[in-house]
Formats: structure tokens, C-alpha cells, sequence
């Protein structure tokens, strides 16, 4: 990773060439190889590099950002960036970039089979999938692993200067089924830093198991029920609505439904919402964000209270307070091609004290909620979702898929209802979250 420091520094020392009161440079070097089952065939669906860096100057409040992947055009980049700031307007709430370093080191978990692209290990966990002996209802199983080696520097005027790596590994696995006249299908995931922890095979038979039994497909009618939440529709409903409603810019543009909340209890006090940049085997951790500033833990939500917001430095500066070292650039976190912006690190919703199978169990009347493909709009914290994936549960049994139906209600109102949380965790990305039971929660049924 020298490399990228020094190119980091390099650019660092173009910029002094121009009357700038500070710079920022951020550099990645990202490896991505994805191997995909398609149609019982093996293919290599993408193998790809992707080097380069992102450059902030500020001048008299004015910021300008500038990126490239061409490393021979490092000093045209800082003359692009200092060009765009000189013509930009001021900014009123910019007062400087990150100037606290981070000398922790967490002891991350990294894979050397990732780093090494052990080709022959994700060829061998795709082919055990291809090889399962699938029932005749089967008539479709795919499957996408994907493994990713990113390495990671930073460096700007006021002495910032580091650099780290990670691995990820992650697979999906879909089914489709038919009976009949009858089709339907599932699908699930896995995310790790590692390779030794994706079981594939475990996962496409329970995908495959899924997409047969909701081939007993029905209606449901229109109630007010229970609902328990799976941690995948638990990512959209509670993950998306805390990730984007604890965002400081969002909060301190009256653009979050929890801007008038800080500090006070909203929600059950069954629910405590952490997020922590430096769990050793966490997707979203690094020993830094992507500003340079420590990565750390802090506590979101304690029994129901909102205790604390995600900040960057231009957020936290804004307030005269200490950035939470939640900067990311981009949706994969670490791309140079983009501006700092704000997202949990790794947001963990924490368990409670119940399987999943006795909360079933427990249920006498409600839906299992498994996949929304829906967000609830964090303006207004209004939530409507089409049930992709959801069971119909009585007297403590799953009796059939439902088909044909939607959830709504107010997210506040819902994370206020929380009867239980499973002991039971899942990684769903960046998030640990258990199943959730809901009560009084509105259904939208077909009949």
C-alpha cells in the first residue's frame, strides 16, 4: 500500500504549487472477480481493476473536487480541482477537511486466498452448487460469487496520512420453481471478509427448499396483524429508515423524519441500534473512514432513545463537534471517483433473547415478512411495501406463501410496537440485524 501513499503524497505536493489553504487526497486500488452459475454453466461474469484518486482543495471556503484513474495526470487533477474551487461559490458551513489522524489499528480480518485471487477455491464453491441433486421442481438455480481485494490511502495538509485493505466475499443464490401451472422462486445471501466462511451449498438448499414450498401460494384479506420481520426486509424497513434518518445532513436540512427527535425516546426500548467501524470482521470496517478520521464505535439508539447522529467532518464541524467516522465515497464505500458523504459503517440492530422458531411458534396470528423490494421515504417516515416474500402463520405454523399483499404504516409507530427481537443474526451488507416482531401493523390482502 506504499504505493498509494506516495501517490497521495505526490499529489500533496502538487498542490502547494497554488495558493490553496488545504487539500485532501484519496486513493483506492480496488480488485473485483465475480464468477456466476447461469443456466447450469459456469462463466466469469466480471474481472476487474480499478485504480485512481480523488482530489479536494479548499480556498476561502470555496471546495473544489477533481478525480482520475490515469496516474501519469496526478498534478492536471489538483490543477482541475483548484480551477473548480477558484469559480465556486463559498460555503458558509465549510470550515476545513479532517485534521485527526488515526493511529488505531483494529487487527482486521483479511483473506489471503481474496488477496492472492485464489481462483481455484471460488470455482470450487460455485461447482458444488452446480453438482447439488436438485428436486425435478427446480427448473432454474443461479448462483454469483463475488470476491473483492480494495487497498485504501489518504493524505492531506494537516498531516493525515494512512492506509489500509480489505477482503470481502458474498454470494446470491435464486431458485425458481414451477408445479404445474405454478411458478414461484427465493433467494438468499451471504457477505463475509473471508471465503472459508461462504457455506454455498447449505444456502442454495434452503433457496431451493423456499422456492418449492412457495409454490403453496394464497391470498391473505386486508388486517391489522403481527409481523415478524426477517433481517432482509429488517435492512429496508429499520436499516434504511435509522441509516438515512440518523444522517446529519439530513437532519440539519429538515430532510429526516427524526430531525425534531434527537435525544428523545421515539422508539420501543427493546430496541438498541449500534454502529461500529471497528468489529474485526466487519464489512464496513477499517482502521479509518474515508475522510482519514478514526474509525469507532457509537451508539445510535439506547432502549428506544435516539442518543447520538453520524457525522462526517463537514457535519460535525457545522455543530463544533467530533466527526463519528462514518464518511464513506460512494455506494462501495471506498471510490476515489467520489465526495465524501455520510453511512452507518457497520449498523447492528442488537439481538434479543428468543429463536426465530419459538417467536414462530409464539405467533398465533400473523404474516413472516421475508423481502420488500420497497424504502420507506425518510422525509415523512411513511413506510409501503409489496410483500415480495411473506407466510401466512397460525396457531404457531407457517400455512402458506402469500401472494397479493402489502404493509404500511408510520416507521416511528412501527419501531414503537416491537414485541421481540430473535437471538438470531444475520449479515444482510454492511448490517447485523435479528428477526423482528411487529404488532399492529397494517396488511394490504388481495382478497
Amino acid at each position: 500500500m506504499k504505493d498509494l501513499i506516495d501517490i497521495c503524497n505526490k499529489a500533496i505536493r502538487f498542490s502547494r504549487k497554488y495558493q490553496i489553504d488545504s487539500c485532501e487526497v484519496f486513493s483506492s486500488s480496488s480488485y473485483i472477480f465475480e464468477i456466476g452459475l447461469k443456466k447450469n454453466e459456469l462463466k466469469i461474469l466480471r474481472n476487474k481493476i480499478d485504480k485512481g484518486i480523488g482530489i479536494r482543495v479548499a480556498i476561502n471556503k470555496s471546495v473544489g473536487f477533481s478525480y482520475t484513474s490515469d496516474l501519469s495526470k496526478i498534478e492536471d487533477t489538483v490543477k482541475s480541482a483548484y480551477n473548480i474551487a477558484r469559480v465556486s461559490p463559498p460555503d458558509p458551513d465549510f470550515k476545513s477537511f479532517n485534521d485527526k489522524g488515526a493511529d488505531n489499528r483494529i487487527g482486521l480480518v483479511n483473506d489471503e486466498d481474496i488477496k492472492n485471487l485464489n481462483v481455484e477455491k471460488t470455482l470450487d464453491i460455485i461447482t458444488q452448487v452446480r453438482e447439488l441433486n436438485l428436486d425435478k421442481r427446480i427448473i432454474s438455480l443461479n448462483a454469483n460469487l463475488t470476491v473483492e481485494y480494495i487497498q485504501v490511502a489518504i493524505a492531506n495538509t494537516f498531516g493525515v496520512e494512512n492506509s489500509d485493505e480489505l477482503t470481502t466475499s458474498g454470494i446470491i443464490v435464486e431458485a425458481s420453481s414451477r408445479e404445474g401451472d405454478n411458478f414461484s422462486g427465493s433467494f438468499d445471501f451471504m457477505y463475509t471478509r473471508t471465503l472459508k466462511e461462504i457455506n454455498a451449498v447449505e444456502l442454495a438448499k434452503e433457496v431451493c427448499k423456499r422456492a418449492i414450498y412457495n409454490l403453496n401460494k394464497s391470498k391473505v384479506s386486508s388486517m391489522n396483524t403481527t409481523v415478524i420481520l426477517d433481517p432482509i426486509c429488517v435492512s429496508s424497513v429499520v436499516g434504511e429508515s435509522i441509516a438515512a434518518g440518523l444522517n446529519a445532513e439530513n437532519v440539519q436540512k429538515k430532510r429526516s423524519f427524526l430531525s425534531e427527535d434527537i435525544g428523545s425516546q421515539v422508539f420501543s426500548e427493546k430496541l438498541n441500534i449500534i454502529d461500529d467501524g471497528t468489529i474485526a470482521d466487519g464489512i464496513g470496517s477499517l482502521n479509518f473512514d474515508a475522510e482519514g478520521y478514526p474509525s469507532r464505535r457509537n451508539v445510535l439508539i439506547d432502549k428506544g432513545k435516539i442518543i447520538s447522529l453520524m457525522h462526517n467532518s463537514y457535519t460535525a464541524k457545522k455543530e463544533n463537534k467530533e466527526s463519528t467516522g462514518n464518511a464513506i465515497r460512494g455506494s462501495t464505500f471506498w471510490d476515489y471517483s467520489s465526495l465524501p458523504s455520510i453511512s452507518p459503517r457497520n449498523l447492528i440492530v442488537e439481538k434479543g433473547n428468543k429463536k426465530i422458531e419459538d417467536m414462530i411458534s409464539d405467533l398465533k396470528k400473523g404474516i413472516l415478512i421475508r423481502y420488500t423490494g420497497d424504502s420507506p421515504n425518510i422525509v415523512t417516515g411513511d413506510f409501503t411495501g409489496i410483500i415480495n416474500e411473506g407466510y401466512y402463520v397460525e396457531n404457531g405454523e407457517i400455512k402458506f406463501s402469500i401472494v397479493e399483499a402489502t404493509f404500511s404504516g408510520k416507521i416511528k409507530s412501527m419501531l414503537k410496537n416491537i414485541v421481540e427481537l430473535s437471538s438470531d443474526l444475520k449479515n444482510v451488507g454492511n448490517m447485523r440485524l435479528p428477526y423482528i416482531m411487529i404488532e399492529d401493523v397494517s396488511i394490504g390482502g388481495g382478497i
